[in-house]
C-alpha cells in the first residue's frame, strides 16, 4: 500500500500540466495551462448571462488558460471582448488543447448554464 500524502506533498505537487502550442495565425507560440481549481471556478462563473446560456464558453477558456513562462495568466475576463476578435483558428487551436488539459466537456458546460 502507498504512503498517503501529506498535506505539504499535496500542496507541492506541481498538478496543473501545461504545453506549448505554435499558433501559425500569431507568428509564434503561447503556453496553455490546465486550470487551477480557483481558476475554474471563475471560469464557470464567468459562463451563465442572465438569460441562463453559456455565453463566449470557447474564447473565456483560452483567457484562463494561456500564462506566461512562469504559470501567471496573461489575459483577464477584461480582455475576453478583444481576444474574441481574433482569428477562429487560432482561437480553436488554443481552445482544443485548453479544453483537453482541463478535461472540460460539452455536458459540464451545459450543467453550468443551468445552475
Amino acid at each position: 500500500m502507498n504512503e498517503l500524502l501529506t498535506k505539504d506533498q499535496i500542496l507541492a505537487a506541481d498538478d496543473c500540466p501545461f504545453e506549448i502550442v505554435q499558433v501559425p495565425e500569431w507568428k509564434g507560440a503561447v503556453r496553455v495551462q490546465a486550470l487551477t481549481g480557483h481558476a475554474r471556478e471563475l471560469y464557470d462563473r464567468s459562463l451563465a448571462n442572465s438569460a441562463g446560456t453559456v455565453e463566449d464558453f470557447k474564447t473565456k477558456l483560452v483567457a484562463y488558460s494561456l500564462t506566461d513562462a512562469a504559470g501567471k495568466p496573461i489575459f483577464t475576463l477584461d480582455d475576453v471582448n478583444e481576444l474574441r476578435k481574433k482569428s477562429n483558428a487560432a482561437l480553436e487551436r488554443v481552445f482544443e488543447v485548453a479544453d483537453r488539459l482541463s478535461k472540460i466537456t460539452a455536458i459540464e458546460l451545459e450543467q453550468t448554464a443551468k445552475n
